[in-house]
C-alpha cells in the first residue's frame, strides 16, 4: 500500500476544480485568531500551499508528496505527532486523511490532533461515501479494492462523535461535485455479471501492484433494465467541511444562545427578503440555484443545463423578464436541456413560458434509452405576451438516463429560434411557496455585524421539498448544536434531515421492480435465443430440451424469492451460457460427450489410495495446514492435495503431498449443471470472495474421497463440493474471520451471515482455541467445535538442554544482556510501536529488545527507536530465519512478548503461532491480558500478562520480570511435552 502513496503522478498534476473550491472555502473558514496552522497528512500541499498570513507546518508519510510542498515539513506518520508538543498549533486541519487509515491508526491519530490542537480543528473528508459503489477490479489480478484505498464512510454525525468528547463542533458545509455512483443494488447486479467496476488511472492494486486503466465502464442494458424502478435515488455532494472548537475558543467564536430552542434561524451579512420552498421536480429559470454547468448522476434537484453546448441565453437587455431565454448563443448545438430528477412513472410535465409572437413552434422531447429521444409536445405561440402553461403526461415507456429525466427543446429544421423565448418554469411537481418570517434582529457574528432570521417551523408533508435562501447564510442546526453553512441552496441540509429517512424506503420497492423485471425479461431474451437454435441439435442432443425445461421451471420459481435476484441472474447468464455453446457447437459437445476427458494417471503406488482435498485462501500456506496433511499422510496412508492462492514457493511437497495454486487468469470459473445442488439462502459469492468459482472449479476436477476447507472464503466453495461429490467435509476456522477490524462494518456482517448459512453443513468442525470454538457455537447454533491447538514439535536439531546464544554472538550485545524477544511479521496492528517505545522506560539498562522478522513497518519501527537513540543500542532488528532453526534463535533470548493489541474480538481470542513456538523454544512469555494468552501463560505459570496499553505498560511488565527473577524452566519443560503436535495430531 505504501507504494500507492509513493506515486509522484498522484503528487504533480494541476489542481483540480474541486481541490480549488475546498481552498477558497477553507481559506473563509479559518477563525480569525488563527496565527499558526498544522496540515495534517498534507500531501502535496493541494490545500496549504496557496494559502498565506500563517505560520503553516505539513506532516505526512508519503515522502513523494512532500516535494511539492511549499512550507516546513516533517516526515512522519499522524497517530506519533511527538515531535510536536501539546497545544502546539491554533487550528489543526485534516483534509481527506481520516478515510485512509487502519483501525489501530486511526483512533491514535484522532488523539494527536487533539493533543497538538490549542483552539480549532478542521476536518474535510469525503461525505456519506458508498465504499462498495467506488471500488474496482484489477485489470491483472483480479482482485477488487477501493481504488482510492478508504476503508472507511465518514457524514457529518460520525466525524462530530468522534470529536465530541474534547470538542465542540461550529460550523460544516457541504461542496464539490455530486457522487457518481449507482445506487448499491444497480452496481450489484451488473457486478454479478461481471461489470459495473471503478476505474482509475492511478489506482494501484494492492496485491499485485499494477497500475490500472482510466477507461470508464459502461453497462447500457442494465442501464435500460433498472433505471424505471429508481424511485428516487439521489447522489449528495462529494465532500463535508467541519470546524471543531474547544469549549473557550467556541464561546468566542459565537454566542450559540442567541439561537432560540424552538425556532429556525439564519445568520447573513444582508437581510434575507424571503425563504423559498421547492420541490426537487421544479426549476425556477430566473434563480441561480437551477443552473449548472455539468450534468450529474441521479441528480438531488432539478436544474437547467447552461453551456456552450445548449442554447440558452441571459435576458436581454430590453425584456422585462428575469428568466432564461432559449435563443441562438453561438453554440453549435440547435437545442436548450432542462434535466429533473426521475421518482416515478406517470408524472405530467408542466412547462410556463411568455406567450411572444414568434412563427416557429418549439418541440419538446425527452430521452429514453431505449429509443432516443421522444417527442413530447409542440408549443405554439400566438403573441399575447401573456404567461402560459402546457403539460403533457410522460409515457410509461419512456426510460431515463443515468442522468435522470433530460428534456430538450428544439425548433426543428433550425439552430435556434430568431427571437429570444422566455421559458419561467419546468416541474413534475409545483409546490413552491414561502416561509413565514417570524423575527429578525442586528447581532455580532465573527465579529462583524450580521442579520439573524428566525422563520416557521419548516414541517414538509413531501421528503422531495427543499428550502432555498437567496443569500449566503449560516443555518443553525438544533440537533448537531452548530451552524449549516448555506453556500448555494439549503439542499444538503435538508438532505441531513428528511431525505435519507425515505431513500430506504424508497429502495425497497426498488428491489422489487428489480426482482420481477430483471428475470422475467432476461429470461425471455435467453429463451428466444434457445427457440431459434432449437432446430441445430441433432437426436444425440435430445435430452438438451429436458434441461431447458428444467432451467425455465427454475428460473420461473425463482421469481417469487424477492432476495435473490443477484445469485439468480448469475446463474441464468451461468447456465444459459453453457446451453448456448452446446447449440452453436453441437459438433464438439458431441465429441466432448464420447471422448471425455481422461482422468488423471497417478504413479502406481498413488493407485487405491484414499484422496484428501484441502481448499486454503493462503497463499503462504499455513504451517497448521502443512502439519495436519503430514499427520493424515503418516497416520492413515491418504495422499493429500491442497489447492491454494496464486504463487508461492512450496518446499514441502512430495509424492503423497501435493499443491494446486489458483491462476487468475487461467483457471476456469466453476458453470453450475442444470439441477446441481445450491444452498437455500443466495449470496453473491463472486464478490464475496473474488476466487471463489475458480476454487469450485478446481475442486469438481479432482477425484476425492474427503475435503477439508482452511478459513472462511473458501467455505461456501468446499460445501458445494462436498454436496455435489457426496463426500465428508471438514471445516478448519483458522480465526473468527468475521470479527476482524480490517473489514469495514458491512464486510463483517455479510462474512457473519455466509458463516452462519454455511457453517452448518460440515461434518466436522474443528478450530484453534477453546475461547473460538465457544464463539461459534454460541453464534450460530451449532455443536461446539473440537479444537486443535496450532502446537508444533520441535525439530531433531533442537536441545532443549543445550544453552543457544546466537543473538549475542551476531548482535553488538555483551554476554550479561538480557533479551526481550518479539519474533513474527511486523505490522501497524501488534502494538510493536510501543515495545519499541518502551525501550526508553525500561529500568535495567542490561535489557535489550530484539525483533527478529519481516515485514516493510520495519522501517517505521527503525524510526521510532532512532528519534529515541535506541536503535542498535537498546533496540535491535534481526531477520526472519528458516523455520528449520527457529527454535534454536528463540532459545538464544532470556524471555518472549506477545503484545497485540484489542482491536477486535478475533485478536483478543487469539493464540498466535509464536506462542507455541516460545513453549517449544523452552522460552518463558510475556503476553497481552486476554483469555486464551491467559490460559496458557498464568495457568501454566511460564511467565506474565498483564494490559498493554502503552509504551510505559510493557515497560512495568519488562521490569516486573526481570525484578522477580522467577525460573519457569520446570514449568516449561513439562509444558512443551503437553502442548505439541504429536499430542494433538491424535
Amino acid at each position: 500500500m505504501s507504494d500507492y502513496y509513493e506515486q509522484n503522478n498522484l503528487w504533480d498534476r494541476e489542481l483540480t476544480d474541486q481541490e480549488k473550491e475546498r481552498i477558497i472555502l477553507f481559506s473563509k473558514m479559518i477563525p480569525g485568531d488563527v496565527e499558526s496552522i498544522l496540515d495534517a497528512g498534507c500531501g502535496s500541499g493541494t490545500l496549504t500551499n496557496s494559502v498565506r498570513g500563517y505560520t503553516i507546518t505539513g506532516v505526512d508519510r508519503s515522502r513523494a508528496a512532500l516535494k511539492h510542498y511549499q512550507h516546513k515539513q516533517v516526515h512522519g506518520s499522524l497517530d506519533n505527532l511527538l515531535c510536536f508538543d501539546d497545544d502546539s498549533f491554533d487550528l489543526v486541519v485534516c483534509s481527506d486523511v481520516l478515510e485512509h487509515l487502519p483501525v489501530d491508526i486511526y483512533s491514535k491519530t484522532i488523539n494527536e490532533l487533539k493533543r497538538v490542537s490549542k483552539k480549532y480543528i478542521l476536518i474535510i473528508s469525503p461525505n456519506n461515501e458508498d465504499l462498495e459503489a467506488n471500488q474496482g477490479k484489477c485489470i491483472n489480478c483480479s482482485t477488487v479494492f477501493h481504488i482510492n484505498y478508504h476503508i472507511r464512510s465518514l457524514g457529518v454525525e460520525a466525524i462530530i462523535t468522534l470529536f465530541r468528547d474534547d470538542y465542540a463542533p461550529l460550523v460544516y458545509t457541504y461542496f464539490g461535485e455530486p457522487w457518481s455512483s449507482d445506487p448499491p443494488q444497480k452496481y450489484s447486479l451488473k457486478r454479478s455479471l461481471g461489470k459495473g467496476y471503478k476505474h482509475w488511472e492511478n489506482a494501484l492494486c494492492p496485491l499485485c501492484g499494477t497500475i490500472q486503466e482510466g477507461d470508464i465502464e459502461y453497462d447500457l442494458e442494465t442501464d435500460k433494465l433498472i433505471n424505471s424502478g429508481l424511485d428516487g435515488f439521489f447522489n449528495h455532494s462529494t465532500e463535508v467541511m467541519i470546524l471543531f472548537a474547544c469549549i473557550k475558543a467556541k464561546k468566542k467564536f459565537c454566542d450559540f444562545e442567541m439561537f432560540s430552542s424552538d425556532k429556525n434561524a439564519m445568520l447573513s451579512e444582508k437581510k434575507i427578503p424571503d425563504i423559498s420552498v421547492f420541490h426537487r421536480q421544479y426549476i425556477d429559470t430566473s434563480n441561480a440555484a437551477f443552473i449548472k454547468e455539468r450534468s450529474h448522476f441521479y441528480p438531488l434537484t432539478s436544474y437547467i443545463l447552461k453551456n456552450s453546448e445548449n442554447n440558452w441565453i441571459d435576458p436581454p437587455e430590453e425584456s422585462p423578464f428575469e428568466c432564461c431565454f432559449f435563443g441562438d448563443n453561438g453554440s453549435q448545438f440547435d437545442h436548450a436541456l432542462f434535466v429533473i430528477p426521475f421518482l416515478h412513472k406517470g408524472q405530467t410535465l408542466f412547462i410556463t413560458y411568455i406567450d411572444i409572437e414568434l412563427r416557429e413552434t418549439v418541440q419538446v422531447n425527452s430521452y429514453c434509452l431505449e429509443r432516443g429521444y421522444i417527442h413530447l409536445l409542440d408549443i405554439v405561440f400566438t403573441g399575447s405576451n401573456e404567461s402560459k402553461t402546457v403539460s403533457v403526461v410522460l409515457p410509461d415507456e419512456l426510460v431515463p438516463s443515468n442522468e435522470g429525466l433530460q428534456f430538450e427543446l428544439l425548433i426543428k429544421g433550425k439552430k435556434a429560434s430568431s427571437v429570444p423565448i422566455p421559458f419561467l418554469e419546468f416541474y413534475l411537481d409545483k409546490s413552491p411557496s414561502t416561509l413565514s418570517i417570524i423575527d429578525e434582529k442586528n447581532v455580532d457574528f465573527l465579529e462583524q455585524p450580521y442579520v439573524l432570521t428566525e422563520f416557521a417551523n419548516y414541517k414538509p408533508l413531501l421528503a422531495g421539498q427543499i428550502i432555498w435562501a437567496p443569500v449566503e447564510s449560516y443555518m443553525y442546526h438544533h440537533h448537531y448544536k452548530c451552524l449549516y453553512w448555506n453556500i448555494a441552496t439549503l439542499a444538503e441540509y435538508q438532505h441531513d434531515l428528511i431525505c435519507r429517512k425515505v431513500h430506504v424506503k424508497e429502495m425497497v420497492s426498488y428491489k422489487r421492480f428489480l426482482q420481477l423485471n430483471a428475470i422475467q425479461n432476461r429470461l425471455g431474451d435467453r429463451q428466444k435465443e434457445l427457440s431459434q437454435g432449437q432446430s441445430k441439435l441433432g437426436e444425440d442432443l435430445g435430452k438438451l430440451g429436458e434441461g431447458q425445461d428444467t432451467l425455465r421451471n427454475e428460473l420461473l420459481l425463482s421469481i417469487n424469492d424477492i432476495y435473490g435476484v443477484k445469485e439468480s441472474v448469475y446463474a441464468l447468464s451461468n447456465t444459459v451460457d453453457r446451453l448456448l455453446h452446446t447449440i452453436r457447437h453441437p459438433l464438439k459437445v458431441l465429441f466432448e460427450r464420447v471422448w471425455s476427458r481422461k482422468p488423471e494417471i497417478l504413479p502406481e503406488s498413488l493407485r487405491g489410495k484414499k484422496h484428501l482435498l484441502i481448499l486454503t485462501p493462503d497463499v503462504k500456506i499455513d504451517r497448521r495446514t502443512v502439519q495436519m496433511c503430514q499427520s493424515i499422510i503418516s497416520r492413515f496412508d491418504i495422499r493429500c492435495t491442497i489447492i491454494a492462492a496464486l504463487k508461492d514457493e512450496d518446499t514441502f511437497t512430495n509424492e503423497m503431498l501435493q499443491v494446486k495454486r489458483i491462476n487468475p487468469h487461467k483457471t476456469k470459473k466453476y458453470r453450475a449443471p442444470v439441477g446441481a445442488w445450491e444452498s437455500e439462502a443466495e449470496f453473491d459469492l463472486d464478490n464475496f470472495y473474488w476466487l471463489h468459482f475458480q476454487y469450485l472449479h478446481m475442486a469438481m476436477e479432482e477425484n476425492i474421497d474427503c475435503l477439508m476447507c482452511c478459513d472462511l472464503p473458501v467455505l461456501p466453495a468446499a460445501v458445494y463440493a462436498a454436496k455435489c461429490k457426496s463426500v465428508p467435509l471438514i471445516y478448519d476456522a483458522h480465526e473468527l474471520y468475521p470479527e476482524q477490524a480490517i473489514f469495514p462494518e458491512n464486510k463483517r456482517e455479510l462474512y457473519t451471515r455466509v458463516e452462519r448459512e454455511f457453517v452448518a453443513y460440515p461434518d466436522l468442525v474443528i478450530t484453534v482455541n477453546d475461547s473460538i470454538a465457544g464463539e461459534m457455537a454460541k453464534r450460530y447454533g451449532i455443536k461446539k467445535p473440537k479444537v486443535i491447538l496450532n502446537a508444533l514439535d520441535a525439530p531433531d536439531t533442537f536441545d532443549i538442554h543445550h544453552r543457544y546464544n546466537y543473538f549475542r554472538e551476531k548482535l553488538p550485545v555483551s554476554e550479561g544482556t538480557k533479551i526481550v524477544l518479539f519474533q513474527g511479521g511486523y505490522s501497524p496492528n501488534r502494538n510493536l510501536d510501543l515495545f519499541v517505545k518502551s525501550a526508553k522506560y525500561l529500568a535495567d539498562s542490561n535489557v535489550v529488545l530484539v525483533l527478529m522478522g519481516f515485514g516493510e513497518y520495519q522501517r517505521d519501527l527503525e524510526k521510532i527507536a532512532e528519534k529515541d537513540h535506541m536503535l542498535n543500542h537498546r533496540v535491535f532488528f534481526f531477520p526472519a530465519v528458516d523455520q528449520s532453526v527457529l527454535l534454536h534463535y528463540s532459545a538464544s533470548a532470556d524471555v518472549g512478548i506477545i503484545p497485540y493489541p484489542h482491536t477486535d474480538l478475533n485478536s483478543y481470542y487469539c493464540t498466535p503461532n509464536k506462542l507455541f513456538e516460545f513453549i517449544q523454544a523452552g522460552l518463558p512469555i510475556i503476553a497481552q491480558d486476554s483469555p486464551e494468552l491467559n490460559r496458557f501463560v498464568r495457568e501454566n505459570n511460564i511467565g506474565n500478562s498483564r494490559k498493554m496499553e502503552s509504551a510505559e505498560d510493557i515497560a512495568v511488565v519488562i521490569n516486573n520480570y526481570f525484578s522477580e527473577k522467577k525460573d519457569y524452566r520446570q514449568q516449561l519443560l513439562h509444558l512443551r511435552e503437553k502442548i505439541c503436535w504429536s499430542v494433538e495430531e491424535v
